[in-house]
């Protein structure tokens, strides 16, 4: 069993790292992209061409600043934790999944899956515990991208939108 909590360790610490390169990745390109801009936008340009640069600006700012607060160490945000109820047909090795467990209904869990019979120590408690952490961590950090990312897309879309407006007249 401690092998197999080791090995599901690795893949939900391998999760929170995946997580956070995409994050980086939208926070440089979010952030490159408002740099790029804000310098060379037209002042002789309708209103309406103006608020639709900067709704598409604020909304890719929101996406960078969302993409900071992932990096935020403790992500204590009970909104964008995980609520669902566990169930005999939850992957155990899939983080999103595993973050609705406790440590002990995740052993349980896994010994069930595994048809033994349980037999569980302070190593595996702790490893468990850490796994649930880890898994939440990454969680947390996916939802924080999915919400940065329809953000920087809604900020790409009103740039368009001005752009073509630029273009037609």
């Amino acid at each position: 069993m401690e092998d197999r909590l080791r090995y599901i360790l690795g893949l939900c610490v391998e999760w929170v790292k995946y997580a956070e390169k995409k994050n980086a990745a939208l926070l440089v390109a979010s952030s490159g992209l408002i740099l790029s801009l804000l310098g060379r936008f037209p002042d002789k340009t309708s209103s309406n061409i103006r608020v639709c640069f900067w709704i598409g600006c604020a909304s890719l700012a929101l996406s960078a600043i969302i993409c900071l607060v992932s990096f935020i160490p403790q992500i204590k945000f009970p909104w964008i934790g995980s609520q669902e109820k566990t169930g005999p047909e939850d992957n155990l090795f899939f983080f999103g999944h595993i973050a609705n467990y406790s440590a002990l209904e995740f052993l349980d869990a896994l010994y069930k899956a595994e048809g033994a019979q349980p037999s569980i120590t302070k190593l595996h408690l702790d490893l468990a515990g850490q796994i649930i952490v880890n898994a939440g961590i990454s969680l947390k950090k996916f939802r924080l991208f999915t919400v940065a990312t329809w953000l920087a897309a809604l900020g790409v879309a009103f740039l368009i939108c001005a752009a073509v407006w630029i273009l037609a007249q």
